[in-house]
This record gives structure tokens, sequence and C-alpha cells, in this order.
């Protein structure tokens, strides 16, 4: 199917839909195809090795593997990551994928509104069923996500207009935190891989948000803890490691500071409370 944007023609051409909900054991996979692989996140979480970025995604993300390059992707062993995929043939379509907010370098975008793309993404599984006439049906809805991607992504660029370059790059910053906030991230290698200095990454924290990056990663890691133990099939030292913290005990301190009180009692009496409300405040939510 072709069709125009920006002045280019396009085509895609629909190979496979899938949806896999991933087991803890599942082995790693090492790709390397002819097609591009798009996937998006519904549940849980997972982990995707792109050149040298060890990049960990969850529930809302979207990732794209591009055609004939390496990627390995696995999912976490405690909660593990369900997604949807849509396998597709196309040349030249880099300025489409830019458009949407991947590149080879960063090759995720976060899924604002999430909920229509994820009814679309249903849609499409239902539709798909190998047939010339359902993969015509199908390459119009993998459009539509395109379409919805691009809006998002515009929308993200005019919020981003709040501040100009200055914020542009400080929202980037945040959302390179959110997607690996799970890793042992240090304020060198945040500055290095997002091509800073120590110094200009705490000024853009302290002016923005009032606090260093660091309180900012352990305040999102013990939002995300909150999150999780409302459930009740998760352990508290589970959760700790999910959200990137070996020590239970640490946890617990931590979590205690952050919330006034210890893991075990938030989960007995908070199941209502907005582990959010923080970033709403500084209108930084972009999750």
């Amino acid at each position: 199917m072709e069709f125009e944007y920006g002045g280019k023609t396009y085509g895609i051409e629909i190979k496979k839909v899938g949806q896999e909900h991933c087991l803890p054991r599942k082995k790693s996979e090492l790709r390397r195809k002819r097609y591009h692989s798009l996937h998006f996140v519904l549940h849980g979480f997972g982990t995707l090795h792109s050149g040298e970025n060890k990049i960990s995604l969850g529930r809302v993300n979207a990732f794209l593997l591009y055609a004939n390059e390496e990627y390995t992707y696995y999912p976490n062993a405690v909660d593990p990551w369900s997604y949807i995929w849509v396998d597709f043939y196309g040349e030249e379509l880099d300025g489409l994928f830019e458009a949407c907010g991947f590149t080879r370098e960063k090759p995720y975008v976060r899924m604002t509104d999430s909920a229509e793309l994820i009814d679309l993404l249903k849609q499409l599984v239902e539709k798909y069923n190998g047939s010339d006439v359902q993969s015509m049906v199908c390459s119009a809805y993998t459009l539509l996500l395109f379409g919805r991607l691009i809006e998002y992504k515009n929308r993200y660029l005019k919020v981003s207009e709040r501040g100009s370059v200055f914020f542009k790059q400080f929202r980037d910053i945040i959302d390179y935190i959110n997607n690996n906030y799970r890793m042992n991230l240090t304020l060198e290698q945040i500055a290095e891989d997002m091509c800073v200095s120590e110094r200009q990454l705490i000024y853009m924290f302290r002016s923005n948000i009032e606090m260093t990056p660091i309180n900012y990663i352990n305040k999102f890691r013990i939002s995300n803890a909150c999150e999780l133990l409302k459930r009740d099939d998760l352990k508290v030292e589970e959760i700790a490691e999910m959200v990137g913290i070996e020590d239970e005990k640490y946890f617990t301190r931590m979590f205690t500071k952050w919330k006034g009180v210890s893991p075990r009692e938030y989960r007995k009496v908070c199941k209502d409370d907005d582990p959010f409300d923080w970033l709403k405040e500084k209108n930084i939510d972009f999750r």
C-alpha cells in the first residue's frame, strides 16, 4: 500500500501481525531481519539491546526494530511484558519513522493517550488472518497507527516550545530516565548519554523542577513501586528489584522517607493514592 506524507511517497506491505504474552523464562531473542517490526508493549517490562544501548521498556512504550539492524530483547523475569507486533516491508521509511519519534539511535517512544492506540492495535490483531484482502486492511490500520504516533509527536513538540530548545532537551532527559530508571543510573552516565555536562544536568533539574537528578530518579522509582504494591501477587523484595533497587532494606528506608509509611503499610492503607501526583503538580508527567 502506497501513501504520501510530507511530500514523499511511502510504501509498506504487511508481513505478519501478532500478540504475545511472554513467559518469565523466555530466552532473549537475537534479531536481524529483512523487514521492520513495530512492537507496542501492553503490560509488564522488558529490555531491548540496540547497539551499545541497553533500554528498559514497559507498558505504553512502543519500540521499532529496523530492517537489517541487529537487536536483542527479552522479558523481565518477575513481570514479563506482553506486546502486539506488526512486521512489515518497506524501503526508505526513515523519514516516516522520525515523524513518529523513532530513530535508529533511539528506537522507542512513549505512547501518550495509549487507550486509543491499544484499541486500534487490538482491532489490528483481530483483522489479521494472512489473506491478501486482510493484509490490505491491516496496512490501513497500520497507517492509522503511524498517523496517531505522528499526532502525539507533534503535540510533544508544541508543548516543548514552552522552554524552546532548553526545555526540549530537559524533556528528552526525563524521557531517558523514565525508560531506564531500573538501571543503575549515575550523573556521569546520564550526562554522557544525553550529551550535556553534569553541571548542566543538575542546573536543568533545579531550574525546571527544583530537585536534583538523583532525587528525581529515586522518587520516580518509589512512585512506580507504589503502582506495583497495589498488586497482591508481588513480594516487596521483587518490587524493589523491578524498580532498580537490589537491597530490600535500602528500598524500605527510601520508600518510608518519601511516602511516610513502609511498603507493607502502604499496601494496606494507600490503594487510592496517586503516586505520580508530584509529577502532575510540576507539569512534567511525561509517562
